[in-house]
């Protein structure tokens, strides 16, 4: 939430309040002198309306009225940018304001009227709703996979790696699992908000921020009947929940936790928790596990007198004669701001007793797919998502596992688009390829030589029988003489493709074995 100054916040819970809006659409900027009274309202939540979800990619939405007296073309409305900034008077002696960003938003549907013009616009979430390509891979960390979706969609990201790692699951490396049910951008956000246990939102400032509820326990904020809250409703029961049950791609189930101890959430088949041993996708889920865990709150709907403080996730202690009893916690996942109105905030749940927690999806979910058959030709794809400098020193720009069943045969391509600068006075530059199988060096090492400084395409293939069944690791380094090449993100690609491979990864970790004698 909008913390703002001690002034800010004694202004903020006094009963009579004195505020203003401004903004810009585009450049032009605007008052409220603009704007029909009680016309203003921004929309957004972090869940469905019936039930609390971790995972959740919801636009949020503004609709307002502009009066006649203010000069924009009226056939120019769609695609502008509007900014919207509000303030509050911490002393009006002096008619000192505080103001902050409420949000940016970009018109999608603009209607003339008889006050004015009626606008309906959203935040940038919807550049999200873009058709994934049929040869996209995720993969790497997740800050990394966020920062090339964001790139991609023309959306600012608004985290740093530091705040990424921080994240549950934050600072383990993730691939998703193919085939899986993203069709877009934002089907994969979804997927990678549940991952780090909360959700994604466009923040005030129009950037994308994912926001966890791991470590939400505390209350940001009390509120009591002096908040000026007009009314109020709170559930009979608190939500909690005591395991977790996540789908596998083979068509199992895993739960986590305990069953019949609070309520269960069920996953679904997140294709971010699928890859590895057994072991490496228990360790993912668990983290996931933990910040389900520990969410315990209670549905409420209040509505108050406030400027637009609070934000999706925000922990609310309510006590006083709103409630009836003891203190009740609450967690912001619905927020109306209506201009002269004040704010709706909302938090969902079921009552876990009345939860069936053995549901029929579970029960069904083994026979949901069917089994995989040793015949099918299985691919394994790869794609840098970080820049790569290929210099005299061996650098890995392709690294894949996988997981045989059976003595196959593998083959691999590899496409990689370099930018060569020659060392000063060399006429020329060589780039060697070096290629591991379970880091063991193959002897083959094809070598390109290029004599211009430009961008060029490394075509390489790779065919090997496999026989041995277990899990492998293939390899690709590269070694520049007589000058350097750049790799720019998303310009290594490569695919692995062979019959009798697992649909799971394979083995990522380290083994220590000691022995006494």
């Amino acid at each position: 939430m909008y913390q703002g100054s001690a002034a800010f916040i004694t202004a903020n819970d006094k009963s009579i309040q004195k505020h203003r809006v401004r903004g810009s659409i585009d450049n032009i900027p605007f008052t409220g002198s603009n704007i029909l009274a009680g016309s203003m309202t921004i929309t957004n939540q972090c869940s469905d309306n019936t039930d609390m979800k971790i995972g959740a990619v919801f636009v949020g939405k503004l609709t307002m009225t502009f009066l006649k007296n203010l000069s924009v073309t009226p056939t120019s409305w769609k695609g502008r940018k509007i900014s919207i900034v509000f303030g509050l008077c911490i002393n009006e002696e002096s008619n000192t304001y505080e103001e902050f960003d409420v949000g940016q938003y970009y018109v999608s549907e603009a209607n003339i009227t008889a006050d004015g013009v009626s606008v309906v616009a959203y935040d940038v979430m919807s550049n999200f709703d873009q058709k994934l390509p049929t040869d996209f891979i995720a993969s790497g960390y997740f800050g990394d996979i966020v920062r090339s979706v964001c790139s991609t969609c023309g959306v600012q990201f608004g985290m740093t790696d530091q705040e990424c790692r921080a994240l549950p699951n934050g600072d383990v490396l993730l691939g998703s699992y193919t085939p899986n049910d993203c069709v877009t951008y934002r089907d994969l956000l979804y997927w990678l908000s549940q991952t780090v246990g909360g959700f994604a939102t466009i923040n005030r400032l129009g950037k994308l921020v994912f926001r966890t509820y791991s470590g939400r326990s505390a209350a940001a904020v009390t509120i009591g009947p002096s908040k000026r809250v007009q009314g109020a409703s709170f559930s009979d029961f608190e939500t909690n929940f005591g395991s977790c049950v996540f789908e596998n791609a083979d068509g199992t189930s895993q739960r986590i936790g305990a069953m019949g101890v609070g309520a269960t959430y069920f996953i679904g088949m997140n294709p971010f928790v699928q890859y590895g041993t057994p072991e490496a996708r228990t360790l993912l889920r668990t983290n996931i596990f933990d910040v389900v865990y520990s969410l315990e709150f209670t549905p409420f709907r209040v509505e108050l007198m406030s400027a637009p403080v609070f934000e999706l996730g925000d922990v609310i202690s309510f006590t006083g004669g709103i409630i009836d009893g003891t203190p009740k916690k609450g967690i912001v996942q619905s927020v109306t701001w209506q201009m002269n109105k004040g704010m709706i905030l909302s938090g969902f749940g079921q009552n876990p007793a009345l939860q069936n927690v053995q549901s029929a999806a579970e029960k069904t979910s083994a026979a949901s797919r069917k089994s995989e058959q040793v015949s099918e030709i299985i691919y394994r794809d790869y794609v840098n998502l970080v820049p790569i400098s290929v210099t005299s020193d061996p650098v890995k720009v392709v690294d894949i596992y996988f997981t045989t069943n059976k003595v196959t045969d593998v083959e691999m391509w590899h496409e990689i688009q370099l930018q060569t600068l020659r060392s000063s006075g060399s006429d020329q530059m060589t780039v060697q390829a070096v290629y591991t199988m379970d880091n063991i060096e193959i002897v083959r090492k094809p070598i390109e030589t290029f004599d211009d400084d430009a961008f060029h395409l490394l075509d390489l293939h790779y065919y090997t029988p496999v026989e041995e069944i277990g899990s492998h690791r293939w390899e690709v380094f590269l070694v520049a003489s007589g000058g350097t090449a750049a790799i720019r993100a998303n310009d290594a690609i490569a695919v692995l493709k062979g019959q009798g491979l697992s649909k799971a990864d394979g083995w990522t970790g380290v083994i220590i074995l000691e022995d006494d004698i």
